[in-house]
């Protein structure tokens, strides 16, 4: 998803030095689906640097634009799904390693996941997962690793109300306008077109 080729040399996390395959298993297992790392790869002869978005391991491969294909359906007409994971509890100290990874898919071609950022005041982080090409979400600008923060004015605090917020403007057939944060903190407004 963040162009993490095979033939890539993992040289750094977030600034720390790996040297082999387990230290990296250890520095990404000690982070939460939803944070964002930074990579220092090699590639070639050539170091370069990617921020890419933790995600959780899904029981079923099969994509949002390979679903939509394989069924040869518009990618605008995928129905959503949702799958909840449970996060990994074994270390301790943390107040949201028990919280739940949902996953979302959206008429528009979009996916998300909720990830609960912590537990005492339930509050969720909706992030972009995968966007179709050529789909209404791609064409609004939405992309992998955006945080949704609105839609339509309207505060974003959860998978049901991001769900609640879309049908409402698919009922009304009106602009839909979704504030996003981008991975460099940076927030946009984008609309339908």
């Amino acid at each position: 998803k963040h162009d993490i080729r095979p033939e890539d040399v993992i040289l750094r996390v977030n600034g720390e030095p790996v040297n082999e395959s387990n230290q990296l298993q250890q520095k990404i297992a000690v982070l939460n689906p939803g944070e964002i790392v930074d990579l220092t790869i090699l590639r070639g002869n050539k170091e370069i640097s990617k921020q890419v978005v933790l995600g959780v391991l899904e029981r079923e491969e099969e994509g949002l634009a390979d679903g939509a294909e394989s069924r040869n359906e518009d990618p605008d007409l995928v129905e959503p799904q949702q799958q909840t994971y449970e996060q990994d509890s074994s270390s301790e100290g943390d107040t949201n390693e028990a919280g739940e990874v949902t996953f979302e898919e959206f008429d528009l071609g979009f996916r998300v996941m909720a990830v609960l950022g912590s537990i005492e005041d339930e509050r969720y982080k909706i992030l972009i997962t995968d966007v179709v090409d050529g789909s209404s979400a791609a064409k609004m600008g939405i992309a992998e690793g955006q945080q949704i923060l609105t839609v339509n004015n309207q505060k974003v605090e959860d998978l049901n109300s991001l769900k609640h917020f879309i049908a409402k403007n698919a009922e009304s057939n009106s602009t839909l306008t979704i504030d996003v944060q981008t991975q460099d903190g940076r927030i946009q407004t984008l609309q339908s077109q």
